[in-house]
């Protein structure tokens, strides 16, 4: 009877590397060769049938016991880079921190706003150009710091982008195991039902032992299978839309501190051009370059614009990811 019972647990274990290179014509041979034992079998050993019964039990568990493994490896560090993602994350609030000091750069405009009027008020300064000059060199500092951060947070992004697309091809071979085992069962539950249908082979008795006994374990496997595999699938979804949302956040820094880095050359230009005529001529009043002003008003503009648009996208993004947390 062992001896049986271990050349049914031999049949039912599947070789997932020949499948991935046989597909369909494994598994319709692997699930032949199961039939084929089943029907040959002892129907009047108790003993044996319950034991196959129980055997049926645990078709493909082997695959799905090693998915819940990788699930259980993969669950804390996931949750991790997923919380990276939420809006209040450093890159959200670096990016928000630099569309601050861009419109705070932003050179006076001829007619004053309320805030630099009361300022100047209160200023030694003979003009709000001149507070701007003055404050310009500090502005930058702060806007370097914050371009220096959002360039180490794009290297993390990218090696958080390493570490998931490694978890991405471990969960798809898991995904890929519990759907070959899905697949066997199903064409075995098919085999299994058509060939009992034979009466003239088949036995009453042995189509009922097949009836009570036999198919309802294949076809809770069935159900238990099914539901691994969609979990299974929407994790690796989750983990798709976390490389996506990392690498929409890796384009936005670029783009980001390339147009930032673009009006902050123009605006230094603008200051030390001035700082250098103040220089030279200390009793004459110097004169405003208005062709670089207004170029550097231009690009300081395109620049809050594109920030905003980023802060869109990431929004959009995360949408996109919040009903998949919801749904885990």
């Amino acid at each position: 009877m062992k001896a049986a019972l271990a050349t049914f647990k031999q049949l039912s274990t599947l070789d997932h590397a020949m499948i991935s290179h046989e597909s369909e014509a494994y598994i319709e041979k692997a699930a032949d060769q199961l039939v084929d034992w089943v029907l040959a079998m002892d129907f009047n050993d108790l003993q044996l049938v319950d034991q196959v019964r129980n055997a049926l039990f645990e078709l493909g568990a082997e695959e799905q016991a090693a998915y819940w493994q990788l699930n259980k490896r993969l669950i804390h560090p996931l949750q991790q880079l997923m919380a990276d993602t939420d809006a209040g994350g450093k890159v959200s609030k670096l990016l928000a921190q630099l569309s601050q000091q861009v419109a705070d750069m932003q050179p006076p405009q001829r007619r004053l706003s309320w805030r630099e009027r009361f300022l100047l008020l209160f200023s030694w300064r003979e003009s709000a150009y001149q507070m701007w000059l003055d404050n310009f060199p500090e502005k930058r500092k702060v806007m370097v710091g914050l371009v220096e951060q959002l360039n180490a947070e794009k290297r993390q992004l990218m090696r958080d982008n390493q570490i998931l697309n490694g978890d991405h091809e471990a969960l798809m071979a898991g995904l890929q195991k519990l759907t070959q085992s899905f697949d066997f069962v199903t064409v075995f539950e098919q085999q299994l039902k058509l060939r009992s249908a034979d009466t003239l082979t088949i036995s009453a008795h042995h189509l009922a032992v097949i009836d009570d006994e036999l198919l309802g374990p294949v076809q809770q496997r069935l159900i238990d299978l099914q539901q691994q595999s969609l979990i299974a699938r929407q994790a690796m979804m989750t983990v798709e839309l976390i490389i996506k949302q990392n690498q929409s956040l890796i384009r936005d820094i670029d783009q980001t501190v390339m147009t930032t880095t673009a009006a902050l050359d123009v605006a230094a230009g603008v200051a030390m051009a001035n700082n250098n005529q103040r220089q030279q001529k200390h009793a004459e009043h110097f004169r405003i370059d208005t062709a670089k002003l207004e170029q550097a008003k231009v690009l300081i503009d395109q620049t809050l614009e594109h920030m905003q648009q980023v802060s869109d996208d990431s929004s959009a993004a995360l949408h996109e990811i919040e009903p998949e947390n919801n749904q885990n």
